[in-house]
């Protein structure tokens, strides 16, 4: 099994101006189980039963603060991710892609580190994940 970490990722932002000094990104998939047991169920040794319900994704982004890029205009916006562990600029990146809204920005700068920006986002429709060949 190959093992992936993050020292050659890299990412793009299509429409935030943010597509270089990242830190880190995560996503998150869910896939929400709903209940379907009814009266019926009981009779058949009362377990519970369910079905995959409908899948979202949501993630993060961290960069380095870059004060000649104005993130507050990104809130609310559509934008396209690439989101690579591979650093490669080819379309068989390493990674997942997808569509999703801006939803936060969080700023944090202290003494000991240079200044970091959080983007948040809610995936909007499929979220494509790239697998590498073996």
């Amino acid at each position: 099994m190959a093992l992936i970490t993050g020292t050659l990722g890299g990412i793009v932002i299509t429409g935030t101006g943010y597509s270089t000094a990242v830190t880190g990104w995560t996503v998150n998939v869910d896939v929400p189980a709903q209940e379907t047991t009814s009266w019926d169920d009981y009779s058949s040794g009362i377990w519970r039963t369910f079905v995959q319900g409908v899948r979202s994704w949501t993630g993060t982004i961290t960069c380095r603060w870059d004060p000649t890029v104005s993130v507050v205009s990104g809130i609310g916006q559509t934008v396209t991710l690439a989101l690579n562990v591979d650093n490669s600029a080819s379309a068989a990146a390493l990674g997942v892609t997808g569509s999703a809204i801006l939803t936060g920005i969080a700023g944090n700068v202290d003494m000991e580190t240079p200044g970091e920006v959080t983007f948040t986002f809610q995936g909007s429709g499929a979220l494509t994940a790239d697998v590498a060949a073996s």
